[in-house]
């Protein structure tokens, strides 16, 4: 759920949208922003990829968000630590984010990198893609998803979610994931 097949066009692709609906909308402050950050390349410090991460997700979920009435993805990640039992404690939070942080500056430059679609063009298991009509992050994972081979597989929309089905349409989320799986049980069987 939710992954991309090639980071660099996902970012590029949520940039894009982002000026697109401020030029649409002739937003001034948007536009200002959005334009005044480079896209990131191999030679980018993180610092600065952070900035125009920053910048393009700011944009891109505020119109994103009118589009489908979704909820903010930044929103949705800080109530599920209020409501988990794993992140009772403040320490246990920052550590999540510590290591959040420290996965996205140590593998950044290989994700840029990285197209699943040129890398892998069939496997030998089912494979079932889970994602969010509104879900800007990843739109690499339908092509990645078009082109692979594989002995069964299926892609499952939610029409009401972005990046997160899981949580913007849990209760369909839960019943795709049961059908799938007594799918698998009975065809075994």
């Amino acid at each position: 759920e939710g992954q991309t097949a090639d980071y660099k066009a996902s970012i590029k692709n949520l940039h894009e949208y982002a000026v697109e609906n401020a030029e649409k909308e002739k937003n001034k402050k948007a536009i200002k922003q959005l334009k005044k950050i480079a896209f990131p390349t191999k030679e980018t410090p993180i610092k600065k990829f952070m900035k125009f991460n920053k910048i393009s997700n700011k944009w891109a979920v505020h119109y994103l968000l009118k589009e489908y009435e979704g909820k903010d993805l930044v929103q949705v990640f800080k109530e599920s630590m209020k409501t988990s039992p794993y992140y009772k404690k403040f320490g246990e939070k920052m550590n999540l984010l510590k290591g959040m942080q420290f996965t996205q500056h140590n593998t950044l430059y290989e994700l840029l990198d990285t197209d699943l679609s040129n890398e892998i063009h069939s496997v030998d298991v089912p494979v079932y893609f889970f994602m969010g009509k509104y879900d800007f992050i990843t739109p690499s994972t339908k092509i990645f998803y078009d082109q692979l081979e594989a002995p069964e597989k299926e892609l499952i929309i939610f029409e009401k979610s972005g990046h997160v089905p899981s949580i913007e349409e849990a209760e369909k989320f839960e019943q795709e994931l049961l059908r799938v799986f007594k799918s698998k049980i009975i065809s075994e069987e």
